[in-house]
């Protein structure tokens, strides 16, 4: 019964948290504590600090690409917070035993491209046009096999355009989702 109550509070505590920020971000009054960080050391971190949701969901992670010396000017606990719900989510929706791809590459001068990639059941189109929206969920039935508050993605947008960045997916039914983001390459210096 204790743990059954530590679980029910840490999902609470997550959907206030998410409501805050959520709040935050509509009133503009996020603040962002901007930093020039080496991306790979961002990504490498949040892969790592979502590993025990990974095993959990028995999934893994895998770093398929990786593009090094990159340097980008963003808050490393907002874009951390962006990758967690895009790792978590793509945990969530992964068959047991399956590999979650994430990659990092530069896209032209000016950007980079951070991707997760699930091979899970996928989105039918009829969500696509939702699904950056709040408390939206794909799959709003009592029977579902996930929870959450439908905040997650629309978090994900939020903070990405906060700091000049933009958010895309592509997916197909029964071949998975790829969620990317791209940032400004941080001026040298």
């Amino acid at each position: 019964m204790l743990s059954i109550a530590m679980n029910n509070t840490e999902r609470l505590r997550l959907l206030v948290d998410d409501l805050l920020d959520i709040r935050k971000i509509e009133a503009g009054k996020l603040e962002l504590a901007l930093q020039r960080v080496d991306v790979m050391d961002l990504v490498r971190k949040s892969v790592e600090q979502n590993q025990g949701y990974a095993l959990r969901c028995n999934i893994s992670f895998a770093l398929c690409e990786a593009t090094e010396g990159v340097y980008v000017t963003v808050d490393p606990l907002r874009i951390g917070q962006v990758l967690g719900n895009l790792l978590s989510n793509a945990a969530k929706f992964s068959p047991a035993g399956a590999v979650v791809e994430v990659s990092v590459r530069r896209n032209g001068a000016d950007s980079v491209e951070i991707a997760v990639r699930d091979h899970g059941a996928g989105i039918e189109p009829r969500f696509h046009g939702q699904l950056f929206q709040k408390f939206v969920q794909v799959d709003a039935s009592d029977s579902r096999r996930t929870s959450g508050s439908g905040l997650g993605l629309a978090i994900v947008k939020a903070l990405v355009e906060a700091h000049h960045g933009s958010v895309h997916f592509e997916s197909q039914v029964g071949q998975g989702s790829r969620f990317s983001f791209q940032l400004p390459i941080a001026a040298s210096g």
